[in-house]
């Protein structure tokens, strides 16, 4: 997952340069608050998930 914050889903923070996190903890991040997103399918999994600003 690439985040467009610099805190993760899981509460860590952002790799420097990067932005790419783990999905941990992406349930609970994406009912906290609305989030803009971009998502990438193959066939029915989700591989790709960047937030938008």
């Amino acid at each position: 997952m690439y985040v467009a914050g610099s805190t993760c889903p899981d509460g860590s923070p952002t790799p420097p340069d990067v932005s790419k996190c783990t999905v941990d903890g992406l349930d609970q991040w994406a009912k906290a608050a609305p989030h803009n997103a971009s998502v990438r399918f193959s066939g029915q999994t989700a591989v790709r998930i960047t937030e938008t600003q």
